[in-house]
């Protein structure tokens, strides 16, 4: 017979979910290709993914270097020139 969770193990593990699918998608955008942090957020925010887990995609980005709002103005003005 299957247990059923107790409420607290069950938002943990919801929650968990939700932040590993919005570091995912952040990937899959990223690899397309580069955005702003206010993009990236707006568009995670879009599918649907809470707020905590959108923000730990977010940081999650910026440490492993993908998401950089400088880089990212230096890169659109030097397209534009």
């Amino acid at each position: 017979m299957g247990q059923e969770l107790a409420w607290p193990r069950r938002r943990e593990l919801e929650d968990e979910s939700q932040r590993l699918d919005a570091i995912e998608a952040a990937l899959r955008l990223l690899a397309m290709q580069q955005r702003s942090e206010k993009d990236l957020r707006d568009r995670l925010k879009r599918r649907g993914l809470r707020q905590a887990a959108v923000d730990a995609a977010i940081t999650r980005m910026q440490e492993l270097g993908y998401l950089n709002d400088a880089a990212y103005a230096r890169s659109y003005v030097e397209a534009r020139q």
